[in-house]
């Protein structure tokens, strides 16, 4: 079922909502982002929601991209207990399904551990196709954590690699998807001496 929806989603403008903690920001966010940035307007309407004031914030600003902010209580994160965790999910739900409810999100895009745990189930249980973005390999054996990756309608590996470490049952839902990135810029030269300089490193550094 929610396979059928997120197909259908793909056919019509859509709203696929991309989560975030916001207290950090690395690669996974870049990526993320990068995506978000080049989704085919004409098809998805993409949605950003922050947990939490921080470094993404600024990020976002500097991008020029709106987002919404949401507080919520606690997450579901590691390390995972099976006693504990159906509780959290529980009493976040009642957020959580409100926010989909409110903005129609039609697909959910979770880029982190954090975020995938606190959100599948809410996604998943009011038939919001999930999309589970697994960008490390040794996911582990936590069944818990398997149980909630099976709730997702696909989860998107960033190489052969991931998808190869990811439990066997969980394999049909693994599509690999290589990471977005942007092209080198024009003038090496000068982007190399503006990095060296903003991260304060000598002239002789090799950068790769």
């Amino acid at each position: 079922m929610l396979l059928d929806r997120l197909r259908h989603a793909m056919r019509r403008k859509t709203t696929v909502l991309f989560p975030f903690v916001g207290d950090t920001i690395g690669g996974s966010h870049l990526s993320a982002l990068l995506l978000l940035q080049h989704l085919d307007r004409r098809r998805f309407r993409p949605r950003i929601v922050l947990h939490e004031h921080g470094p993404l914030e600024g990020h976002l600003r500097t991008l020029g991209l709106d987002h919404d902010l949401l507080p919520l209580p606690e997450y579901v994160t590691s390390p995972f207990n099976d006693e504990e965790h159906p509780a959290r999910i529980a009493r976040l739900d009642p957020v959580l399904s409100r926010y989909l409810r409110k903005h129609r999100i039609a697909i959910v895009h979770t880029n982190d551990l954090r975020m995938h745990a606190t959100w599948v189930t809410a996604a998943s249980q009011h038939s919001r196709g999930h999309v589970w973005h697994q960008r490390t390999p040794g996911f582990g054996r936590n069944t818990f954590k398997r149980e909630l990756a099976g709730r997702s309608a696909r989860i998107v590996c960033i190489s052969q690699y991931v998808r190869r470490s990811m439990p066997e049952d969980l394999h049909e839902l693994c599509k690999v998807v290589a990471n977005p990135f942007e092209d080198p810029p024009k003038d090496e030269a000068h982007a190399r001496e503006s990095l060296l300089a903003e991260l304060k490193l000598h002239p002789s550094t090799a950068l790769i």
